[in-house]
């Protein structure tokens, strides 16, 4: 009645999104819906809780500065290293900003929980507080060594330490702290609707969520708030029985893809997964791999040489009892 629009895919007879295997079957479907109107046959509402992540290790630190600030895992344990080892902060002498930048545990200690929980309901309000302090699952690779990445102090938040940090410093400071904060806060509630129309002897289904509360996202750049790739964002109001005009109708064409080249993110990432190496070492293996010419990189992707080739092939060839995905894992079972 407003003119709203949204989108709507049309599924097959299972429930699942309608594919279609060439060019004739799919102009047949889109005959069937293309100009007709659709009728609301049911509307699905459903509160969904989306959690908070756990406070950085090495690796999920590395990964998000690479993906979300564009700094090279050598340069991110460079400045962590800086962060780390402290700076000279006026009326409290020298200060180190962060716990040890090299550990796979997500633990926190029971002391900064103490700290950190009255500070959340004091700044951001006793709603974004949850019943009881959040514990993350600890790997089973995990040696638990250290604590997780986190501020040692929330006495210097972000916004109190600009004339003291450089912008690359500062930058890395607040990814740290906001993660941290956000750990321990309540979840974002959503509201999740499911739509389906009737059109002919076709159904369609129409997707959308709206945030009731924002809970740990607070602490997000607003560009990572959004919903977990919804169709719609908002849907309109809509009620069973209620009768929708068509406007368009799109057939979109899928390619089965190779996958993706590695970048430093998904590498260290794998390399975490696979049990290659440990925090102290994913840098290092990232920085030696380029510095010998075993790979270049393009953009963002890592691609192997042609000396990278020959030397992985000669390895492999003369010591493949060494050179092999498992054998940094395989050496904790021994």
């Amino acid at each position: 009645d407003k003119g709203e629009c949204f989108t709507a895919q049309l599924l097959d007879d299972n429930g699942k999104q309608a594919k279609f295997p060439n060019k004739e079957t799919t102009d047949n479907a889109l005959n069937k819906i293309t100009g007709k109107g659709a009728v609301i046959t049911s509307v699905t509402k459903r509160k969904q809780q989306r959690k908070p992540k756990a406070p950085y290790t090495t690796s999920t630190m590395q990964q998000d500065a690479v993906n979300r600030l564009g700094f090279s895992s050598k340069k991110t344990m460079m400045l962590a290293q800086m962060l780390y080892e402290g700076v000279e902060i006026a009326g409290h002498g020298h200060v180190g900003l962060i716990t040890y930048m090299r550990t796979d545990s997500t633990r926190i200690s029971d002391e900064m929980i103490a700290q950190v929980r009255p500070y959340i309901e004091t700044v951001y309000g006793e709603e974004y507080l949850p019943p009881k302090p959040n514990v993350f699952a600890k790997s089973k690779k995990a040696q638990d060594a250290h604590e997780a990445i986190r501020p040692t102090s929330l006495e210097f938040p972000p916004d109190a330490l600009t004339s003291v940090l450089s912008r690359d410093q500062l930058r890395l400071y607040t990814l740290i702290w906001n993660r941290f904060i956000a750990s321990q806060m309540a979840p974002q509630i959503q509201m999740t609707i499911t739509d389906l129309l009737g059109s002919g002897r076709c159904t369609l289904r129409a997707s959308g969520s709206h945030v009731l509360f924002n809970g740990f996202t607070i602490m997000q750049p607003a560009k990572e708030k959004k919903g977990d790739g919804e169709e719609n964002a908002s849907l309109p109001p809509l009620k069973k029985g209620e009768k929708v005009t068509h406007v368009k109708t799109e057939a979109e064409q899928h390619f089965t893809t190779p996958p993706p080249r590695y970048t430093e993110a998904s590498l260290i990432k794998t390399m975490e997964e696979k049990g290659i190496g440990r925090p102290s070492t994913y840098a290092p293996i990232l920085d030696t791999i380029q510095k010998r010419k075993y790979v270049v990189k393009e953009g963002k992707q890592f691609v192997p040489t042609e000396i990278g080739f020959k030397v992985t092939n000669l390895l492999k060839k003369y010591f493949e009892g060494i050179i092999n995905v498992d054998f940094t894992a395989n050496l904790e079972n021994w």
